[in-house]
């Protein structure tokens, strides 16, 4: 008679072992796709790579490829900033678009990808503490030749993703405003990021900036404790909305129409719990999805007297899906990408844990995955036929 115990070790060892080979064994037969992305990220603090795993973990997973049939290496193919190694010395270097290179970059490459264009400050990259939000750059913001690069893609009706803070500072603003004419999309000028902890005091990471530059702009001081949504506009304006106080549900929601959501299988409500901007499409019509603030009496008053919107675009797609831009911060999210080489509910399944409300997992596995793989995948299959 078998024991208990051992029947019990035996579901174990099926767990840890069987379902993820077979899992990898089945991802394995999965057809390469070969599509040349040139993805920039100009964020990138640590020699890791977290700021932009989920890009490449959905490029893996969908077995999109160089076109040598090496998957994508989130720490080595991307522009933008590295860091070198031994990590501890602070070196780096930058890997740009050059104005000498467009042509050719256009050429070679079948889309491109703006996962974040920001950059790092010297106290960021230096680690020195800073009351000051707008303490120098060390990198960062689109440049002249990006835009330069950007409008080569469009005018080849080639697909381009951006993401947050595309539009936004550091870039310069003739910059911006040409890049906001060839995409039809302009930024308010208004920011804004879900903070699961207001109280600085429990919360270490928490930007001390932020309290001075509140402190600076109201009398009564910051007094906030609970959970809840700050915005920030190009003046260094703070408008901060609290759970309860401002907010009847803390976190903001991203809604789809019931068209879109069944297009790119996507939900048609889900919390979407990071960082955003305020931007429109001169055509609202290109709008897929739009982010929604849900606040009471007193929040309503505090957004109108900023003319802060509580709905506004999450995703605009135009040009047949060939501009598409996120105004989340989407691919921010720190997933082991060693689980995109496993087929089916495995590869999300393994570390999954629902956080509730404020947690990035769900809102990863069932709006970012589902909608990046079919705009990719719609793209690839449209240029593979022409």
């Amino acid at each position: 008679m078998i024991r208990k115990p051992f029947i019990a070790i035996l579901i174990v060892l099926v767990i840890i072992l069987v379902i993820p080979l077979s899992a990898y064994l089945i991802w394995r037969l999965k057809p390469e796709r070969n599509i040349e992305i040139l993805l920039v990220n100009k964020s990138v603090s640590t020699g890791s790579g977290d700021e932009h795993k989920a890009a490449f973990w959905v490029l893996n997973q969908n077995k999109f490829t160089r076109n040598s049939g090496s998957l994508y290496d989130h720490r080595e193919d991307y522009f933008g900033f590295f860091p070198l190694k031994p990590f501890d010395l602070k070196e780096y270097e930058i890997r740009r678009i050059r104005s000498e290179d467009i042509d050719s970059l256009a050429s070679h490459y079948d889309m491109a990808w703006f996962v974040d264009t920001y950059g790092l400050s010297l106290a960021e990259w230096y680690g020195q503490e800073s009351g000051n939000s707008f303490s120098r750059m060390l990198y960062g913001g689109l440049t002249q030749d990006d835009y330069l690069f950007i409008n080569e893609m469009v005018e080849r009706e080639k697909l381009v993703i951006a993401e947050f803070n595309f539009f936004g500072s550091p870039t310069s603003g003739l910059v911006r405003r040409k890049t906001e004419e060839i995409t039809d999309i302009y930024w308010s000028g208004w920011t804004g990021t879900y903070y699961d902890n207001l109280d600085y005091n429990l919360s270490p990471e928490f930007p001390l900036w932020i309290i001075e530059s509140y402190n600076e702009q109201n009398l009564n001081g910051w007094q906030y404790t609970g959970s809840g949504i700050i915005f920030i506009n190009h003046e260094n304006t703070l408008v901060v909305l609290e759970n309860e106080t401002h907010l009847d549900l803390e976190v903001p929601l991203v809604t789809t129409s019931i068209q879109n959501s069944r297009h790119f299988g996507v939900p048609s409500v889900i919390h979407y719990p990071g960082r955003f901007d305020i931007s429109y499409a001169a055509d609202m019509g290109n709008v897929v999805s739009y982010f929604e603030i849900y606040v009471n009496e007193k929040g309503r008053s505090l957004l109108d007297k900023h003319n802060i919107p509580q709905r506004f675009p999450a995703v605009i797609s135009k040009e047949n899906n060939r501009f598409v831009y996120m105004a989340g911060s989407f691919s921010d999210y720190k997933i082991p990408v060693f689980t995109s080489r496993m087929a089916g509910p495995a590869a999300f399944d393994m570390f999954y844990q629902d956080g509730g409300v404020g947690s990035r997992q769900k809102f990863f596995r069932e709006y970012y995955f589902p909608f990046i793989t079919k705009v990719i995948t719609d793209y690839y299959s449209a240029i593979s036929t022409e």
